[in-house]
Order: structure tokens, then C-alpha cells, then sequence
């Protein structure tokens, strides 16, 4: 190793391992007791096992070493499994116990491997994208220093049951899920931005989970949603629950483009609520196969905090409907 480079300061040396491939960092690694110091921490930053036999691996190695496990800032598991692994989650539970630096954590591929590990607590934790399921309540209660959550949804679910004792995240700032979870997270929270998928055979659900959201600490602004249909119901229960909304996008699965007899009724009920969102910069309806834009003419996201300056008068009930195919 050439002398200029050790000769470095440590700071610059964790700035150069931090562009090296990690398959070439273990070489590196070897090099010297110094670099070895280095490289480890970046060789253990993001783990993401492709095969179970990959898992087990660097289960056992957490284990054995705690210094590795305290490196890891990034956990990714995307294994499934179809027979009983009992073995296999003990040791997960093993090396997770040593992974007191972690930050994110994507475990929404298999339930089976979330649920064995939703009793772990990870003090460090800001971003996890998780499966909705019960034990995500446990795990979530765990965490209140998330900022980021995501959960994904199970449409096969039946009718969405409501707990009567919420789930706490004072610092949250994003969440995306279903819109029922939303109902018992958002409200307790300091978010920013949602994204809420919606049950179309619960249409009562759109009031039931809004209306909740007046706990937050400060007016929603941006909100997400991804439904699968037309409903009036839906945007005249945004109007009504959240006037200060500014940018509002709807992602509509579609089966079928032009001829969807439910979309009149969607833009009478879009000109009744566009005049009670009198904070609204943005809003955008986006199909599969087509885009339709519904726009206040004020430009990009960017004008969401600087959108008091507008006078927006001049343009309710001027609503700009174009279809575009993709």
C-alpha cells in the first residue's frame, strides 16, 4: 500500500472505502490493520441476503461478532419460505439482537420471517417497510422513532377492524400503507407526506379514516392515494376533512379506458370539493394505461410551500381536463 495513501486521515480513508465495489472490499480490507478498521464498517453497512444459505452465513457471523452486527445500518430480506425454518429464525434472532446501529429495515416479503423477528427492538431504527399484518402492531409499538414507515397491504384482508388503543409515532414524517393502518398511525404523528391505499369495498372507510387525521400536529399537505374506483364520496370526504390539503394525487387502477361511466359523477363531485380546498396547488389523477390531469395552472411540487402567494380564485371552477394516452 502505497505510504501517501496511509498517511491519510482516517476521515478521507472512510470516504474512499465508501466508493469501493463491496466485493472488492474485503481485499482491501486485509491490506492492514487500519484499513481493515475502515472497510469493515462498510462491508457490514447493507445486508441483503439472496439465498438462505447467504442468510445463514451472515447470521453466524453476527453472532460470533458483535463489532460486525454494530455496523449494519441497512437490513434487506427478501427470502420466503414454505417449510418450517425454526432453526433458521432462532439464529435470526440470535444475530438481530446485535444490530444496535440499525436504521432501515425491508422485511415485506415474507410475514412468516417478519413475525419472527417483531419482538426485536432496534433503538436506532428511522425506516422500515414491513408487511401489515398483527405482529406489525407489536413491532410498531417497539419503534416510536420511525420517520419513515411502510406497510404493505393485503386487499384479501376482511372487513378492517379498528384498534381502540393507537399506535404512537411522534416523530413519523412519511407513511405509506392502507388507508385503515393510516387511521391508527397518522393521527398521532408529525407527518408530511401519505400515501394511503384505499378498499373500494368499504366506501364508509373514507370518512371513518379522515376524519382521524385532525389529531395530526400539523395540516396534512401532500397526500397519495391509490384506489379502484371513480368514488365522489372519496374526494367530498377530502374536502370536508382536510381543507389545507395542497397536493392531492390519485392513482386509480383501471380496467377499462374511455367508457367508465363512473367518471361524470367523479368530476361533479371534484367541482363541489375543489371550492372547499381553497389551499389545493395540485391535483392529479394518473391510470395504468392513461394519464388524466386535473390542475390549478401554478406549475410544479416546488410551489407547495410557497403557495399562500397565489391567489387561487381566479381558477376554481376552471379546471383544466385533458386525457393523454401514454
Amino acid at each position: 500500500m502505497p505510504p501517501q495513501f496511509m498517511a491519510l486521515p482516517t476521515e478521507l480513508l472512510d470516504v474512499v472505502a465508501s466508493h469501493v465495489p463491496v466485493h472488492d472490499l474485503p481485499a482491501l480490507c486485509r491490506a492492514n490493520h487500519r484499513l481493515y478498521d475502515v472497510c469493515l464498517r462498510w462491508i457490514y453497512h447493507t445486508l441483503s441476503p439472496a439465498t438462505v444459505a447467504r442468510a445463514v452465513e451472515i447470521f453466524k457471523v453476527l453472532v460470533s461478532n458483535e463489532v460486525a452486527g454494530a455496523f449494519v445500518k441497512v437490513f434487506i430480506i427478501r427470502l420466503r419460505f414454505d417449510g418450517v425454518f425454526k432453526s433458521f429464525t432462532r439464529l435470526m434472532a440470535k444475530a438481530l439482537i446485535n444490530l444496535t446501529s440499525l436504521e432501515s429495515l425491508n422485511c415485506s416479503f415474507s410475514p412468516r420471517v417478519f413475525s419472527s423477528l417483531s419482538l426485536t427492538s432496534f433503538p436506532r431504527l428511522l425506516d422500515c417497510k414491513i408487511p401489515f399484518c398483527a405482529d406489525a402492531v407489536v413491532f410498531l409499538r417497539l419503534h416510536p422513532t420511525l420517520v419513515k414507515l411502510r406497510l404493505i397491504p393485503d386487499f384479501s384482508l376482511a372487513r378492517p377492524t379498528y384498534s381502540s388503543s393507537p399506535i404512537s409515532l411522534p416523530v413519523l414524517r412519511e407513511f405509506s400503507g392502507p388507508a385503515w393502518a393510516a387511521r391508527e398511525i397518522v393521527p398521532h404523528s408529525s407527518i408530511e407526506v401519505v400515501t394511503l391505499a384505499w378498499n373500494e369495498s368499504f366506501p364508509e372507510t373514507y370518512h371513518i379514516v379522515l376524519n382521524g387525521f385532525s389529531g395530526i400536529q400539523q395540516p396534512l399537505r401532500v397526500m397519495n392515494n391509490l384506489v379502484f374506483t371513480w368514488d365522489p364520496v372519496f374526494l367530498l370526504a377530502i374536502a370536508k376533512h382536510l381543507p389545507r390539503l395542497a397536493v392531492c394525487n390519485i392513482w386509480k387502477m383501471v380496467t377499462a379506458w374511455p367508457g367508465d361511466n363512473t367518471l361524470e359523477a367523479f368530476y361533479d363531485a371534484l367541482k363541489t370539493a375543489i371550492l372547499d380546498l381553497t389551499h389545493l396547488v395540485i391535483f392529479s389523477c394518473t391510470l395504468i394505461c392513461r394519464c388524466l390531469r386535473i390542475g390549478i395552472p401554478f406549475g410544479s411540487l416546488a410551489d407547495v410551500h410557497t403557495c399562500q402567494q397565489y391567489d387561487v380564485a381566479p381558477w376554481r371552477g376552471e379546471l383544466l381536463v385533458s386525457p393523454r394516452s401514454r
